[in-house]
């Protein structure tokens, strides 16, 4: 059965998830969930938190989100064998904070193959690792 995650039966929550002005989009193994929503509980206060079990994915609205607590957060996802994205921000923090989290090494591998495979920076252009 398909169902489209932000309508049916969870869309009242999601509406409210979209009213922060931060949301969180984070993917594990399954078996780290838990230990991610204990750390990300611990770290950002006034947190809602929706957890898909079945696929390793939790989205959260945060209220509050500072540079060092978006850091411990990227560092917490790594340790869980995850990673995470902000899917929505205020653009002041956008100006100085990448989506992704911080930059990694594997990063300038990823944008050279993306210069050869779209050399006009069509596709996905302000969704790109290191693109604050």
């Amino acid at each position: 059965f398909e169902y489209e995650a932000t309508g049916g039966v969870f869309q009242e929550y999601f509406k409210a998830l979209d009213e922060s002005p931060f949301i969180l989009r984070a993917d594990f193994p399954v078996n780290r969930l838990l230990k991610f929503v204990g750390g990300l509980v611990k770290q950002a206060d006034g947190v809602d938190i929706f957890i898909d079990s079945g696929c390793g994915r939790i989205i959260a609205g945060l209220y509050v989100l500072d540079e060092g607590v978006w850091n411990r957060i990227c560092d917490l996802a790594a340790g869980c064998e995850g990673h995470v994205l902000l899917e929505k921000a205020p653009e002041e923090f956008k100006k100085n904070q990448d989506l992704f989290g911080p930059a990694r090494p594997e990063w300038k591998i990823f944008r050279k193959i993306k210069a050869i495979l779209d050399p006009h920076n069509i596709f996905a252009s302000d969704r790109m690792l290191g693109n604050r």
